[in-house]
């Protein structure tokens, strides 16, 4: 809907009308009619022009910068809050960094040993022996994944009998477990994320 405001009440230029701010002069009518929202008014006040990128118009003609995780609506007269696992940027609702999660158009670390979930409004712990990097569970110091097949060290040549001691039965077990990472037995070295390696002298 146009709105119309009679020449009388806006302020005069040199002998001529001049609109006020978030009004333009409709030649045709002869009047200052209202810019729509998101618009205000150029600066001769012969036509609207759009607000910036980021900006809405809570009244008329006023732009406004929105609150940072948040961006103009389709109208551009109000903000809406970014969705989860996206923050505001250059007035378009962008995603988070790797590892971060948000709330109320807000990007947050999550904390060690955890990772963003799917919607990217939270964070969840990674699985028992992992940890997270770069936004995704990998395996833990000390930890190997299972990938590599079961490791068991022996500090002799091998004999049928060294499967049923002790470090074997409990290697087993955790290897029956399913879990993805397995605790690194002493013959070898497991930095978080990489290759289990073998240690000198075996």
């Amino acid at each position: 809907r146009v709105v119309h405001m009679p020449c009388a009440l806006c302020r005069r230029h040199d002998g001529s009308c001049r609109c006020t701010l978030g009004f333009y002069f409709d030649q045709t009518q002869g009047q200052c009619a209202q810019c729509d929202p998101g618009m205000t008014s150029a600066d001769d006040r012969l036509s609207c022009i759009p607000c910036g990128a980021t900006e809405y118009t809570p009244s008329v003609g006023l732009c406004i910068e929105c609150a940072e995780g948040k961006v103009p609506t389709a109208s551009g007269g109000d903000c809406t809050t970014c969705p989860a696992g996206t923050t505001s940027a250059g007035g378009n609702c962008v995603p988070c960094a790797t590892g971060q999660y948000s709330q109320g158009g807000f990007c947050i670390e999550c904390a060690e040993g955890k990772v963003p979930t799917a919607s990217g409004g939270d964070c969840a712990s990674c699985p028992p022996g992992q940890t997270s990097r770069n936004g995704t569970c990998v395996c833990a110091a000390n930890h190997y994944n299972r990938s590599f097949g079961h490791i068991f060290c022996f500090e002799q040549d091998y004999f049928v009998d060294a499967i049923l001691n002790d470090e074997y039965t409990t290697a087993r077990v955790q290897d029956d477990s399913g879990l993805l990472c397995l605790e690194c037995p002493r013959c070898v070295s497991c930095n978080a994320g990489t290759e289990p390696v073998l240690v000198p002298g075996f």
